[in-house]
């Protein structure tokens, strides 16, 4: 279940108020997470689904960094490797 957060908590609590009130469900419908290929088969999905762009401006995790290089280098690549297989 989803609770509101008054800014001033969201403020003094930071991304640790919000992060603690995101269940599970939510992340399965909303989110691509987890391993690159993981990512790439949520993200392969939402294309199949109608998707035609995504954006990666929200990247979590301990090294956002890091995952947006792992987007672009390993993610990506499988994404777009799986659009061949299925087109073929």
């Amino acid at each position: 279940m989803l609770t509101s957060v008054s800014t001033d908590a969201r403020a003094a609590q930071g991304v640790q108020a919000g992060a603690a009130r995101v269940s599970d469900d939510l992340l399965e419908v909303f989110a691509a997470a987890g391993d690159p290929e993981q990512v790439a088969q949520r993200l392969h999905r939402y294309a199949e689904a109608g998707l035609d762009a995504a954006l990666a401006w929200h990247l979590l995790g301990p090294d956002p960094a890091e995952g947006l290089r792992l987007l672009a280098t390993t993610v990506w690549p499988l994404v777009h490797a799986d659009e061949r297989g299925s087109a073929t």
